[in-house]
């Protein structure tokens, strides 16, 4: 599978979207994960499942790192076509 940016970052939508019930056309692309009031066990569920969806190992916090939609989905497409 070609994994471009818009892919990593309408996958995040839909994942948000799922995890907190929000439509996805409503989810903020600049908006901080922490307003979503994810908790950790949903946080660390989102980590592993962007590890299955990239197939790469990533830091459980990397949602804290780079906490927005926008700023993950950049710093994955860096790290994903570096590999």
């Amino acid at each position: 599978m070609e994994v471009t940016e818009n892919k990593i970052r309408e996958w995040l939508i839909i994942k948000i979207s799922e995890l907190t019930g929000i439509d996805k056309d409503k989810v903020g692309i600049d908006k901080s994960f922490s307003e979503y009031d994810l908790d950790s066990v949903s946080s660390i569920g989102l980590s592993g499942d962007l590890e299955s969806f990239l197939s790469m190992k990533l830091n459980p916090m990397v949602l804290f790192e780079h906490h927005t939609i926008n700023k993950l989905t950049k710093y994955l497409f860096e790290k994903y076509s570096l590999r």
